[in-house]
């Protein structure tokens, strides 16, 4: 029977859902087993007082009730269902994170009207415990215990996962499943009794579970990511142009708004954002968000920054392409904004950039396209954001932060030294901003969980490493640029790094690479080397015993003669043919000299006797072609690198 809320909206729909369900109503609430109650009307002394007798009873339930006992296709305790306002945890199944919780926990959750299970299960909507990696159910929400209490002491209710807000209306994901299958049996019937058109191709769509047309969306959305951009808002927001129903199911999707892009560049285009960003934050709450913003904003201040600063506890991904001086506001922060920050990307756009000319006749939007951004003609800022004097801690105690990329095309501001926990961090690219070795001799020791590192160095701060004793980093992918230092084995040399696989090197010499290889002892994967001074020697003391290398690359690298291709020939009669496992080689260089006699040996031994599928190979100075005989081999050779492709090798093969 419905008491107190049966003028409410919602009281019909919920009157049919329990027709449909087998319940019956009662003709006086004497009669009543469950006496449903609107928790709103509840607070009102004049029905406190006629409800008084059935509160005794306990037959008083609210309609959250209904809802999660349709969805769990079982009826649920009612007694954790009580419409009484002063019982915090109503409709709340709260799990520990171990069985050592404090009892007190226990005693505050079912005094205040709550369930309590010592385990987890597909019922718990709220998990005690310090950590969030305890569980992966996006669905439960996790409260530290000391923040568990904080909530009883200040008479709130929990956040609770499955509540969406939306048009400022807050309902529960089983009342939106409930909602769901009531337009579903209306649609139905809406549909036997419309005339169906004789050709297939008019037909509506047959209604699906909302939860199945919710996981569509989702696809969708990880579709749409592959291409992010202004058209990622807009495809999204199309959803729920579509129809009414859509408009419902993806409003209550709470994961199709966790991911923001916004791509502005004037006051007029963000005004008309404002909006949108709102709306966002609303429908994707309580989740975290992953936020894009690429900004070419001409005033000082950049509006966006407010709006992540407002947001900081949520957000899990920032990704920033802003001017330098935009940054200056997000840098003051005080350490512990982003407390759940997992990735980060800043991107200083070069000043020259920024400066847009209408007499070019192009848009605005179409002059601050991200491509232009990435090749302008601008070295940057000698050192990015050299108005900062004090440390920057901003990203400091953010525990979760594993990503961290930074782009300025200047040199390092050693001001950034303690932006964030070095620690925590396992990809770490400072591919695009020049290191100092003073700042290196800080950073590389800090860098104990790196998987990644990319580094590229710069000798304004001095040519030669200061000694730092040896450093074992576990780094399994590493990236060095030395183009501007002039002794790159003072910087390598205190690196041990046993476990890594891939190794891009770009100039640097072939003594350092080699002691790099003896102190570390690694077996690689991938090695590819760029401006680099080879001798054969060198190279096959570096390769001889490395039979788990797969791809070898060899750019602009000198002295690749008739040497290095005949000690590539594979041998299947011998045990230590070198390279036995290689896929993939590239010798894409303006000056190698090697005859075509050997290259096809070299080929010809490989190809179908090892696991060779990809070979690129740059040959000029032909000398052969200077004579007739000459030219005629080497109209042979092309022949024969086409049957090598029809026969499935992929070989890119140059020679001028």
């Amino acid at each position: 029977m419905l008491d107190g809320g049966s003028k409410a909206p919602t009281a019909p729909a919920l009157c049919r859902l329990l027709d449909e369900h087998g319940a019956k109503k009662a003709a006086t609430p004497s009669k009543a087993t469950r006496l449903i109650v609107d928790a709103s009307q509840y607070e009102k002394p004049e029905t406190v007082a006629a409800l008084k007798h059935w509160h005794l009873s306990g037959v008083l339930v609210t309609a959250e009730w209904v809802y999660s006992s349709i969805e769990g296709g079982v009826k649920r305790p009612f007694q954790y269902y009580s419409p009484d306002p002063k019982l915090l945890f109503s409709s709340a199944v709260v799990s520990p994170s171990d069985l050592s919780s404090p009892p007190v926990l226990q005693h505050v959750v079912t005094i205040l009207g709550g369930q309590w299970l010592d385990a987890p299960t597909a019922q718990t909507t709220h998990y005690i415990s310090q950590s969030t990696s305890d569980h992966t159910n996006p669905d439960i929400v996790t409260i530290p215990p000391r923040s568990f209490l904080e909530f009883v002491a200040r008479r709130e209710r929990l956040p609770h996962p499955s509540h969406c807000v939306v048009d400022g209306r807050t309902i529960s994901r089983a009342h939106l499943f409930c909602h769901t299958l009531l337009a579903q049996k209306s649609g139905s019937d809406v549909q036997t009794k419309a005339s169906v058109a004789s050709s297939s191709e008019f037909r509506t769509l047959p209604y699906l579970p909302y939860e199945v047309v919710a996981e569509i969306f989702l696809v969708f959305k990880r579709d749409c990511l592959a291409t992010p951009g202004p058209s990622f808002v807009r495809s999204l927001l199309k959803l729920t142009h579509v129809c009414g129903r859509w408009r419902l199911i993806a409003h209550y999707t709470a994961e199709l708004w966790t991911d923001l892009h916004l791509d502005f560049h004037s006051k007029r285009p963000y005004r008309r954002l404002q909006n949108i960003v709102t709306q966002w934050v609303e429908r994707s709450s309580p989740r975290l968000l992953s936020v894009y913003v690429r900004s070419v904003y001409s005033r000082a201040h950049n509006p966006s920054i407010d709006f992540i600063v407002a947001n900081a506890p949520r957000i899990r991904s920032l990704h920033l392409e802003l001017p330098e001086g935009h940054f200056l506001p997000l840098l003051r922060k005080p350490a512990g904004t982003f407390p759940a920050l997992e990735k980060l990307t800043l991107v200083v756009i070069p000043r020259s950039v920024t400066e847009y000319d209408p007499y070019e006749g192009e848009s605005r939007a179409a002059c601050f396209t991200p491509d232009f951004v990435r090749f302008a003609n601008d070295d940057g800022p000698e050192i990015i954001w050299k108005d900062v004097h004090k440390p920057v801690t901003v990203f400091q105690n953010s525990p979760l932060i594993r990503n961290f990329f930074l782009d300025s095309d200047g040199m390092f501001n050693s001001c950034l030294l303690r932006l964030t926990s070095w620690n925590t961090l396992t990809d770490i690219d400072f591919g695009f901003v020049a290191l100092g070795v003073l700042d290196a001799a800080t950073l590389l020791p800090l860098f104990t969980s790196a998987r990644r590192l990319i580094l590229r160095m710069d000798c304004r701060q001095g040519s030669f490493m200061p000694p730092i004793g040896r450093v074992t980093l576990p780094i399994e992918e590493f990236e060095w640029d030395g183009y501007t230092v002039v002794d790159d084995a003072s910087v390598l040399a205190p690196l041990v790094l046993p476990r890594l696989t891939t190794l891009d090197m770009r100039h640097g010499t072939e003594d350092t690479l080699l002691a790099l290889h003896s102190r570390s002892a690694f077996k690689l994967e991938s090695l590819k080397l760029t401006f680099y001074h080879l001798t054969l020697n060198g190279l096959s003391t570096l390769i001889r015993d490395m039979s788990s290398l797969a791809d070898l690359q060899l750019y602009k690298t000198a002295n690749i003669t008739d040497g290095l291709l005949e000690y590539l020939i594979h041998d299947p009669n011998n045990t230590r043919s070198v390279l036995p496992r290689l896929q993939r080689l590239e010798i894409p260089s303006d000056h190698p000299h090697f005859s075509e006699r050997v290259l096809m040996r070299m080929i010809d031994s490989r190809w179908k006797l090892t696991p060779l599928r990809r070979v690129r190979l740059t040959q000029s100075d032909l000398v052969q072609l200077d004579t007739a005989v000459g030219q005629v081999e080497h109209c042979a050779v092309l022949d024969w690198v086409v049957r090598l492709v029809e026969a499935g090798l992929d070989f890119d093969y140059c020679s001028r």
